[in-house]
């Protein structure tokens, strides 16, 4: 019986020191991390709105938002507050919509909608100026302020000139496939006014002027002008990197609200960021800025992503091959002190007072 057990024992071993070596070959730790889906990622951003969201969170959120002058911000939350049916105390409620009413007021629209840098606030921003700016005419005026620059032998802004070109792109590709580019007509336009106004974080700042810089050849701009073909300044394939990080604004735009939108982007660091964001946000909706505000930009992002099915495996292979291995020492450690033990045992021991009473 014993045989058959070390027998069966040794087989385990064999097998699981055979599976964790082709586990490994599989190289499962180069790339823990894999995407959840659309899905997966929604159902592990509500388990975490369940686990964080109380009314103590929500009432610090909102009076956060309300320091900083985020009318919009404080609303998304308190509706993601009443939709969840956290409790807020009825006189923080009409600090939000009271804040609300001012931030939608109009007196300062029209000098804003002409010029982003007039507007007094970022709210103003996203509901005077990128609806106008949103417009082929948003595009069209980048465009024009390079020409003017190129004429009167000024520094041209090479990442306004370079957003401004994707959107009259996107523009004319609307036109043409029936509104497949109107993403990246919204992204580039929102990334374009986020930076007039310094709304992006310093880091995506510089991966966009980069991008911008690299899609642009301003060698070639005494021929665009002269033949009229904007195309001439475009290099194509850095073009074509800088239209995906405006797509991932742009799927922004598309889920939510353009104003929450802005707020959104203003929260990204990196151009990773966006894409990660804008995959909450395929799974949210509307609901994005507030959970945004609620869960924080860090635990959000990782939300996207899930340990891979291989590096659980391999994990697990590893903990049950240490276990065996730690088995085997002991057993080794066992027989190789049962001898002393046995001398000991085997040794003569003088008959005890009760035996010797017994035998007389």
């Amino acid at each position: 019986m014993r045989a058959l057990a070390r027998a069966i024992l040794g087989l385990a071993a064999a097998v699981t020191f055979i599976a964790s070596g082709w586990t490994l070959s599989q190289s499962p730790f180069a790339a823990p991390y894999v995407e959840r889906t659309e899905a997966q990622v929604k159902v592990a951003v509500e388990a975490a709105l369940t686990r964080n969201m109380d009314m103590r969170t929500v009432e610090a959120r909102l009076r956060a938002a309300l320091a900083e002058g985020e009318a919009d911000e404080a609303a998304a939350i308190l509706a993601l507050a009443d939709r969840r049916g956290v409790a807020v105390m009825p006189f923080l409620r009409a600090e939000v919509e009271a804040a609300v009413e001012v931030a939608e007021g109009w007196s300062a629209c029209l000098s804003c909608a002409v010029d982003p840098a007039e507007c007094p606030d970022l709210t103003r921003v996203a509901a005077c100026n990128l609806p106008l700016e949103l417009t082929p005419v948003g595009d069209a005026k980048a465009v024009w302020r390079a020409v003017d620059a190129y004429l009167e032998d000024r520094a041209i802004d090479r990442v306004d000139l370079g957003l401004g070109v994707v959107g009259l792109g996107a523009t004319a590709a609307i036109l043409v496939s029936g509104g497949s580019s109107a993403s990246v007509k919204g992204g580039a336009t929102v990334l374009r006014v986020g930076r007039k106004v310094g709304a992006l974080p310093p880091r995506l700042t510089d991966e966009v002027a980069t991008l911008a810089s690299d899609a642009l050849r301003l060698d070639r701009a005494g021929e665009a002008m002269r033949t009229r073909k904007l195309a001439l300044l475009v290099e194509p394939a850095a073009a074509a990197r800088l239209s995906g990080v405006a797509s991932d604004v742009g799927r922004l735009t598309d889920a939510m609200p353009l104003g929450d939108a802005f707020a959104v982007v203003r929260r990204a660091e990196s151009a990773d960021d966006l894409a990660r964001l804008a995959r909450v946000a395929n799974a949210t909706g509307d609901e994005t800025r507030a959970t945004l505000a609620v869960l924080g930009k860090a635990r959000l992002v990782r939300l996207t992503t899930r340990l891979a099915d291989m590096t659980i495996l391999a994990a697990a292979l590893l903990a049950a091959l240490a276990g065996q291995v730690v088995s085997f020492a002991i057993w080794l450690l066992r027989r190789f002190l049962r001898p002393a033990r046995g001398g000991q045992r085997g040794r003569p021991q003088p008959p005890s007072q009760s035996r010797r009473e017994a035998r007389r």
